[in-house]
């Protein structure tokens, strides 16, 4: 496997990541085949052009993008069934996986952990796309064996760009840049679903950046959140430290205090932003 000839893929789970997975691969002549426990996901996926259900016995690699809860027994499954494949999963949170694979005894040798970062607030293979995974960074899992060049080949083929971490650094990191903020969206437009439509009225773009994740799929990140809520409760614990000083500096009678300090909050969320655009920069450059 170290040579990188990637020409045939099978993908398990044909919702808006996988799909996208596949349009891609697809559109770049690599063949595909896919499989869904979900016919009408299988259905809209092959209509689309993702692929086949042509049965395949050895294909380079096999990409796991089932959800979360299900990676670790697709995963062990794909092994037993692809003796010569290399396994990968593309799920947002790691640790769980792997504690179930060591409980298992799985051999890792043939499975790389990786996690490309990048979606929608709409699911499902018809919001796929192929372009999804262009200029977007892609997470992989660096406490396994020495990353193979066809999952390399797999990353570049579809434009991202590769990141080394571990999995408990993977979580803690995706807790505060998607975990956590979905939540948040959804507490906030929650207050919107409760308000009434003559202060919606008056609402403007901003607002609705601030929810547009909030229409995600209630299913899948209930999914995601209960298997981080350790990494998640400690950003939201941090915010909420945020959120009753702020409620304080409101609530204080020393008026020229209160504008300083206000002006120092929306400073300091300047420089957070500024500070994010930054690494994002650089890691795409």
């Amino acid at each position: 496997m170290s040579e990188a000839v990637l020409h045939e893929v099978h993908l398990i789970g044909c919702g808006l990541i996988g799909t996208s997975m596949a349009l891609d691969l697809r559109a770049k002549d690599v063949k595909v085949t896919l499989e869904d426990s979900v016919s009408t996901n299988l259905a809209e996926a092959i209509k689309l052009g993702a692929g086949s259900t042509e049965a395949q016995d050895s294909p380079d690699l096999v990409i796991v993008a089932v959800p979360p809860s299900a990676v670790s027994e697709v995963v062990i499954a794909a092994l037993e069934k692809y003796p010569e494949a290399l396994v990968i999963d593309v799920a947002s949170v790691k640790t769980p996986i792997f504690d179930a694979l060591d409980a298992a005894k799985i051999d890792l040798t043939r499975f790389i952990s990786t996690h490309p970062m990048a979606g929608k607030e709409l699911t499902g293979p018809e919001n796929a796309n192929a372009g999804l995974f262009k200029n977007k960074v892609w997470a992989v899992i660096k406490e396994q064996n020495q990353t193979p060049a066809l999952v390399l080949e797999l990353i570049h083929l579809l434009g991202a760009k590769p990141v080394h971490l571990s999995a408990i650094e993977h979580d803690k990191a995706v807790a505060l840049t998607s975990h956590t903020p979905q939540l948040l969206a959804s507490v906030l437009a929650s207050l919107i679903a409760e308000a009434d439509e003559a202060e919606l009225c008056l609402s403007g773009q901003g607002l609705l950046d601030m929810v547009r994740i909030a229409g995600s799929d209630s299913k899948l990140w209930s999914d995601i959140v209960m298997l981080n809520t350790a990494n998640i409760v400690a950003h939201i614990t941090a915010l909420q430290a945020k959120l009753t000083n702020l409620v304080e500096i409101l609530e204080s009678s020393e008026t020229s205090t209160t504008k300083d300090e206000l002006i120092t909050l929306i400073e300091q969320g300047n420089s957070g932003l500024a500070k994010l655009k930054q690494i994002q920069d650089r890691n795409l450059s």
